[in-house]
């Protein structure tokens, strides 16, 4: 198709877009343009095709956004996480008495090093934004279990954060069978040689 006559047809959708958005029928959008009805049907296909590939490459795009998002918000919180598990410093700073009138009062620093459990919230965060990706893409499980997370173990909630099933990880322990004590054989009853049992 030559270049002037693509462009004409891209200014024809143009105005069928327009006029069929503002509730025009085909018949009076083709009477406006001087162009046919069927020609007008086969320019409203073509817009609505148009139309659906720009609607899923925009909700890909948002998706796509959106899955970074998340991405970046339980990075961000595993880095928390693994934060709020090192090694806290305080140090504490006193005035000692015994210093020279020049210098003044000595001051005494101690610094106390204490390990962190780290902060649990960090881990919910993880699993909530875990779970809004998965709904978003459409991959939720059916069955919701409801987990109250203030509730559970700081070692429950890492396990979860790191995607191990919350079923798994909220199941009662399965019972170690304990082996029975072996039952020793009844001891032998000597017999007397030359005599025989009949048994």
């Amino acid at each position: 198709m030559p270049q002037q006559k693509m462009l004409a047809v891209q200014e024809r959708r143009v105005k069928v877009a327009r006029l069929k958005v503002q509730g025009y029928s085909q018949d009076e959008i083709g009477t406006m343009l001087g162009v046919t009805q069927q020609q007008i049907s086969l320019d409203l296909l073509r817009l609505e095709a148009l139309w659906k590939q720009e609607i899923v490459r925009d909700a890909g795009v948002i998706i796509a956004q959106a899955c970074a998002e998340y991405a970046l918000v339980r990075l961000e919180a595993w880095g928390a996480w693994e934060r709020s598990k090192a090694l806290k410093e305080t140090t504490i700073t006193e005035a000692v008495e015994g210093g020279s009138k020049a210098d003044g009062a000595r001051r005494k620093a101690s610094v106390r090093k204490e390990q962190q459990t780290g902060d649990t919230a960090y881990l919910q965060v993880i699993i909530h934004a875990r779970e809004a990706e998965t709904a978003l893409l459409g991959v939720t499980p059916p069955a919701k279990l409801k987990i109250d997370l203030e509730s559970l173990s700081p070692d429950q909630l890492l396990r979860i954060a790191q995607g191990e099933p919350a079923e798994r990880v909220l199941a009662p322990p399965v019972p170690v069978p304990v082996p029975l004590p072996a039952i020793p054989p009844p001891p032998a009853i000597p017999i007397p040689p030359g005599e025989w049992v009949q048994v």
